[in-house]
């Protein structure tokens, strides 16, 4: 899937020390292929020391598993919704802001 190929790119960034890399992963959250955790990305993204910011762009619930990535990756995440005006507001989502489920506040 596109999301591995971009990973495998950065593989060959290893020896490049002194660099910081970023990904910015733009999705509406609905997986179609492969892992929908994508567990072995994250993976390499954190070994490869690479910081991935979301950006969720649709009108339904932001998927979880995007702050996860965020938040593992020391990256941000965004969301992006239509304005009134139809024109595309985008704004940062609060890292650790969700309850655990069943579990109240903590």
């Amino acid at each position: 899937n596109d999301v591995s190929r971009e990973y495998r790119y950065l593989s060959a960034l290893r020896g490049s020390a002194g660099r910081e890399r970023h990904i910015v992963m733009l999705t509406d959250g609905v997986p179609v292929l492969g892992d929908p955790q994508v567990r072995r990305e994250r993976a390499l993204a954190r070994e490869l020391g690479v910081k991935v910011h979301t950006v969720f762009l649709g009108l339904g619930e932001c998927p979880e598993v995007l702050d996860e990535i965020s938040r593992e990756t020391e990256g941000a995440g965004f969301v992006g919704r239509p304005g009134p005006d139809g024109r595309l507001s985008v704004r940062e989502r609060p890292m650790g802001a969700r309850r655990r489920r069943g579990g109240g506040e903590r």
